[in-house]
C-alpha cells in the first residue's frame, strides 16, 4: 500500500481510474495545516450505536473525541499556482463562537496557531492571493471555507455544481453551518466530464493536460471532489473527506457525517483501490493526524520545507 500512498488503472466499471493525458506536465503539492479542530470519532468513523447523531459528539464520553488536523494544499503548475481548500478563519482565536455560530459551535473546538492561517501562509511565501490562478474548494463544509475570506481576491474560487446545488437548498446543512463563510464570495461552478476516472467515471480535468484532475467522491457531501495529480515522484491523490485516516483505508470504514451512504462507500472503495496499486506515492486524507506539513510524495517530505522560489511560478495561461 502506499504511504496512506499508490493507483490501480481500472475502477470497478472497468474504466480507467487514472486518466494520464499525453501531455507531460506535472505538479508540485504542498500540505499547509491550517489549524485543527476537535470531532467525535463517530464523525470520522462510522460507528454503530444506539445514539441518534453521534457525530455531533452531543451527550457523548470525552474519550470519544479527537484533535486532528485541518488541511489545505497548493498545487505549483507550469501555469501558476492553484490553492485547494482554505482552513480556519483568523476570528476563531478571538471568537470562536461567534464565527462557527452557536449549533457547530456546540460540536467542535477549533485551534489556529499564529501563522497557520491560509493567508499568512501565502504571505510567507510571497504570494498574494490575487496571484493564484484559483481556489479549489473540495466541498462547503464549515472546515474548508472558513478561511476563504482571506482569499475572496484570488481570480476565480471553483466549486462543483453538485455542491453548489446541495448547499444551495433551503434545508441545507452547509448552508446552514457555513454559509456565512462563503457569503459575498464569487463561487464559480463547475462541471464534471465522462473521464472515466474516479467512482463515478467523472471528473474534471483542471488544466487540460491530465495533470490534476478533480474527482467526483459524494457521499460525505453531494458535490465533494478529490485531487488526483500527477507529480514527478508519480501519482498522489488528495482524498479530502472521502477517507479520514488508517481506519478508513485499511479497514473500509466510511465517514460517519454523509449525506448518501452508498455514495460514501462508492467513493472510499475507489479512494482504496488508488491506494493498494502501483502508481502512486501518496493517497492524503484530509484530516489524518498522520499527516505532517510539507511537498507531499517527496522522500523527506517532513523535512522538505517551502520551495527554493517561496511556492511562486512564472505567469502563465489560467485555467
Amino acid at each position: 500500500m502506499c504511504p496512506q500512498q499508490s493507483v490501480d488503472t481500472t475502477n470497478t466499471d472497468g474504466a480507467a481510474a487514472v486518466t494520464p493525458g499525453s501531455n507531460e506536465s506535472t505538479v508540485n503539492i504542498e500540505l499547509l495545516r491550517t489549524g485543527s479542530v476537535s470531532i467525535d470519532r463517530a464523525l470520522a468513523y462510522e460507528e454503530v450505536t444506539n445514539h441518534p447523531m453521534p457525530e455531533t459528539g452531543w451527550f457523548r464520553p470525552a474519550e470519544k473525541r479527537e484533535w486532528v488536523p485541518v488541511s489545505a494544499y497548493l498545487l505549483e503548475h507550469p501555469t501558476g499556482v492553484v490553492l485547494v481548500d482554505t482552513g480556519w478563519h483568523r476570528d476563531v482565536r478571538t471568537d470562536e463562537r461567534g464565527h462557527l455560530g452557536r449549533l457547530l459551535g456546540s460540536m467542535h473546538e477549533t485551534n489556529l496557531p499564529a501563522g497557520e492561517a491560509v493567508d499568512e501562509q501565502l504571505a510567507a511565501r510571497d504570494l498574494a492571493p490575487e496571484e493564484l490562478v484559483a481556489v479549489v474548494i473540495t466541498h462547503l463544509h464549515p472546515d474548508h471555507v472558513s478561511g476563504l475570506d482571506h482569499v475572496r481576491e484570488a481570480p476565480r474560487v471553483l466549486v462543483s455544481e453538485p455542491e453548489l446545488a446541495a448547499a444551495g437548498g433551503r434545508f441545507s446543512l452547509a448552508r446552514v453551518l457555513s454559509g456565512h463563510m462563503w457569503a459575498g464570495v464569487d463561487l464559480e461552478p463547475f462541471g464534471f466530464e465522462e473521464t472515466g476516472v474516479g467512482p463515478r467515471g467523472r471528473s474534471h480535468d483542471l488544466f487540460g493536460d491530465g495533470s490534476v484532475h478533480l474527482v467526483w467522491v459524494p457521499g460525505h457531501a453531494d458535490g465533494q471532489v478529490a485531487v488526483l495529480a500527477r507529480t514527478d515522484e508519480g501519482v498522489v491523490l488528495l482524498a479530502s473527506d472521502a477517507a479520514y485516516g488508517a481506519p478508513s483505508l485499511e479497514d473500509g470504514r466510511p465517514p460517519g457525517a454523509v449525506t448518501d451512504r452508498t455514495a460514501a462507500v462508492e467513493s472510499l472503495a475507489w479512494v482504496r483501490e488508488v491506494a493498494d496499486s502501483d502508481e502512486c506515492v501518496a493517497v492524503v486524507a484530509n484530516h489524518d493526524p498522520a499527516v505532517v506539513p510539507g511537498f507531499v510524495g517527496r522522500t523527506s517530505w517532513a523535512d522538505s520545507g517551502p520551495s527554493a522560489n517561496g511556492g511562486r511560478l512564472p505567469d502563465g495561461e489560467q485555467l
